[in-house]
């Protein structure tokens, strides 16, 4: 929504966003904040949620009910472009049958993630996620890693570098250094997202600090949050469970914290770790997919080779030990990523993209 604020910000854009919703009983249309928002009723036909993972009918079918019914919605709109937002679901699939010009924006990347988590979605949606990148001519990257991947399948993309618009509200201060032991990790309990070794990493940090705790924003659930939590006990580790929060109450988090660490086995430029180092968060993270198009090591951030939970520990370790470098790599970091993440730059960027994807077919804004 902060790129769809800011393009709606600059007066002279009719913007019309399509989801595509389990939750609803039916499709509708709502107007909110100067944009047009369809949320076309998607999932188990006649019950109120998505497709199970053991199950993903959605996938298998190429998203066939839902493009069906997103293509209706576009009948109505006539777009003179459509941006698809990812290659996981059926948008850019969508997009690619529409008939109108299009704009793919990679987010995270389905052939990786199936490397970690070889499950049912992720293998059918591997090869449509090929198909889309191979017969696709525009696109939006944010890192070397993703760009590098749309350049091996699609040598001849047009390829424009944007960076996602991050919200206004974690520009609303400045970390600053409180003394303290709290590390902050926001994500979910998903194994590659890494959160056993950051308990593993806070282990070895208590051994000089022992006052070291972590508080964890996202979805654990009830098993997994009880494993983690057993862990955690037996290494005498405390760990706040904030559950979903919003941006609001994570850049609150982000003032009362001492350190961001993100400790994925794969991502490519996660919005926790933009936020993070917009807020001005001293930042620690694996060193995996885009993320060192994101820090540039040793100046807005450390980076360290993923596994290593003895280095992860001596990077938070170094930084919590020196207050005055880690509110300098804090300063550097947020410095660098309010450049590159705010939306009124992202929009005027997203915007000029749009132009001459219009222009190359022959086309323009009125």
């Amino acid at each position: 929504m902060n790129l769809s604020q800011a393009l709606v910000a600059r007066g002279d854009v009719d913007l019309h966003l399509v989801t595509v919703s389990p939750w609803v009983t039916h499709s509708q249309t709502v107007e909110v904040e100067g944009m047009t928002i369809h949320i076309v009723k998607g999932g188990v036909p006649t019950l109120h949620r998505g497709w199970p993972r053991f199950l993903p009918l959605d996938a298998a079918t190429g998203f066939r009910m839902e493009a069906r019914a997103v293509r209706f919605e576009l009948r109505q709109i006539k777009p003179d472009l459509i941006h698809a937002h990812g290659t996981e679901k059926g948008y850019a699939l969508t997009a690619m049958h529409s008939g109108y010009p299009y704009l793919v924006s990679i987010q995270g990347i389905i052939a990786e993630y199936y490397k970690m988590d070889p499950c049912l979605y992720y293998r059918l949606m591997r090869p449509r996620e090929a198909n889309v990148i191979r017969r696709t001519k525009n696109f939006t990257c944010r890192t070397h890693f993703d760009t590098s991947y749309v350049r091996r399948l699609n040598p001849s993309a047009k390829i424009f570098n944007i960076c996602e618009a991050m919200s206004p509200v974690f520009w609303e201060g400045q970390w600053e250094s409180k003394g303290g032991y709290r590390i902050l990790f926001v994500g979910s309990g998903a194994p590659r997202k890494g959160f056993d070794d950051l308990i593993a990493a806070a282990a070895v940090i208590s051994e000089k600090f022992h006052a070291v705790s972590i508080d964890a924003v996202g979805i654990f659930s009830g098993k997994r949050r009880e494993t983690l939590a057993r862990t955690a006990d037996k290494a005498r580790i405390a760990i706040r469970f904030h559950g979903f929060q919003t941006a609001p109450a994570i850049s609150e988090l982000h003032r009362q914290c001492d350190l961001f660490v993100l400790c994925s086995s794969i991502e490519n430029s996660p919005n926790t770790l933009a936020e993070a180092m917009v807020s001005g968060m001293p930042c620690v993270s694996y060193d995996v997919g885009g993320v060192s198009s994101m820090i540039d090591a040793g100046r807005t951030g450390l980076l360290v080779a993923p596994g290593d939970i003895t280095g992860l520990a001596a990077a938070a370790m170094e930084l919590m030990g020196d207050r005055r470098k880690a509110q300098h790599l804090g300063a550097a970091a947020a410095s660098a990523a309010r450049s590159r993440h705010r939306p009124e730059h992202v929009a005027a960027a997203t915007w000029d993209a749009y132009r001459d994807i219009l222009a190359a077919s022959g086309k323009d804004f009125a």
